[in-house]
């Protein structure tokens, strides 16, 4: 009898110390997620490229802060020396009371790295909605358009241009780099048709006339579409010539279980692909990156450290 209960106490023992183990992994797991950014490489190979080109790619935000005043986040992203940065979106929260004090240091520090080039989130879309910044002239997912209003007392757009970032929505802007060529463009809208076989009748309002003219160059093209299923879904990669597209909203999944990868998307449920990483899709290099915060999520971020992209085009 005494032995058994020395065995019973044993194996409670043992159990407090695995719940114990777990917890403290999944705190250190879900600290380790908002904080310490990490940096995830990958080299493109192209015949467009005369000398090689490194740009950094971050997304998702949502206004997080990195040590004091983001300082450390500024200083790894200046260790790296980037040719330019590209912002994929969301660097606000929708439901901040004024989300301009926050870009305007993210984006004055990040120019003094390197030329910003910035693209609008699904939060940024509805801040701007919320602030009468942009003007839908139609809703049906058919035929979605919607114009960027310029406000003349400051408003978002204006605050992040007067920091020096290139603000693009539905344009591109064309630099040279090392000798080579490249157009930068974005735009929020989906990059698929509802019908294939009459993609200019079927995309969202002027998306098939903007996307046949920005792949209509000889330079390296590299595309921000902030949402992954903007150009996953339907025909949305097989439509145009990109090189690179760039996305985020994902978060990664928000958990990242081992071997296993996300759990969870809004837009496209339990266990979705594409959350996090690089993917050749045809010919084109999609580029997913987990971003560097979140918002009013259903799930905390587990498991899933903030992420800077590191490209290389050689």
């Amino acid at each position: 009898m005494k032995l058994k209960i020395i065995k019973l106490s044993r194996i409670r023992a043992c159990i407090v110390v695995l719940v114990f183990l777990t917890v403290g992994i999944l705190v250190w797991s879900t600290l380790r997620s908002y904080r310490d950014p990490v940096v995830t490489e990958v080299t493109i190979e192209s015949s467009k490229v005369t000398n090689p080109v490194r740009y950094v790619f971050i997304a998702d935000l949502h206004e997080n802060i990195f040590g004091e005043n983001n300082q450390p986040l500024y200083n790894q992203l200046k260790e790296l020396d980037p040719d330019f940065i590209l912002i994929g979106g969301d660097l606000i929260n929708w439901t901040t009371a004024d989300g301009r004090p926050y870009a305007k240091d993210v984006i004055e520090n990040l120019s003094k790295i390197s030329n910003v080039y910035y693209s609008l989130g699904n939060h940024e879309i509805e801040y701007l909605k919320n602030r009468n910044e942009i003007e839908y002239t139609n809703n049906d997912r058919d035929n979605s358009a919607f114009k960027l209003i310029e406000k003349d007392d400051g408003g978002f757009l204006a605050t992040i241009r007067n920091a020096g970032g290139t603000v693009l929505q539905k344009t591109w802007t064309d630099i040279e780099v090392n000798g080579t060529k490249i157009r930068i463009g974005a735009a929020y809208e989906d990059m698929y048709s509802l019908d294939e076989d009459n993609p200019s009748l079927t995309m969202q309002s002027g998306m098939y006339s903007f996307l046949s003219n920005f792949q209509n160059t000889e330079a390296l093209k590299l595309y921000l579409a902030h949402r992954p299923s903007s150009f996953l879904n339907g025909n949305g990669s097989r439509l145009f010539d990109i090189d690179v597209v760039m996305s985020g909203h994902e978060h990664g999944g928000q958990v990242v279980l081992p071997f296993v990868g996300g759990l969870f998307s809004r837009e496209r449920g339990f266990f979705p692909n594409y959350t996090d990483g690089s993917f050749m899709i045809r010919d084109t290099m999609f580029i997913v990156t987990s971003g560097l915060g979140s918002d009013d999520e259903l799930l905390p971020r587990v498991n899933n450290p903030p992420e800077i992209f590191w490209v290389t085009i050689q």
